[in-house]
């Protein structure tokens, strides 16, 4: 009696050189994500601890944190007026994206280009 059986290969055919599976092209994606991901947080860390003591507690405080505080809870936390802290923010915003290479623009020059 004849009986048909598959014939199965270890070798992927590949007829244009590139990947052909959708499996494969994900955990490309997948590893390359990574990467991408921890280059930048190590950037991040790098530009983080050069800022001041202050600068790190205020961006901890209002942005890395679970549950962010309000800006006025974070001035009175840290003994400091709000003019001080919002100066203090901005000054490490600031820092933290020419570190990172962050481009931002404000409403009004993006409108006139």
């Amino acid at each position: 009696m004849l009986t048909i059986t598959a014939n199965y290969s270890l070798n992927m055919p590949s007829y244009s050189g590139g990947f052909q599976s959708k499996v494969e092209e994900a955990a490309i994606r997948n590893v390359e994500h990574y990467k991408q991901a921890k280059a930048f947080f190590e950037r991040f860390n790098r530009a983080f601890y050069k800022l001041t003591q202050k600068e790190r507690q205020i961006i901890v405080m209002a942005c890395l944190e679970e549950t962010p505080l309000y800006n006025y809870q974070i001035s009175k936390k840290l003994h400091i007026s709000e003019r001080t802290f919002y100066r203090i923010k901005a000054q490490a915003l600031y820092k933290l994206a020419l570190a990172l290479q962050v481009e931002v623009y404000q409403e009004d020059e993006v409108a006139s280009q």
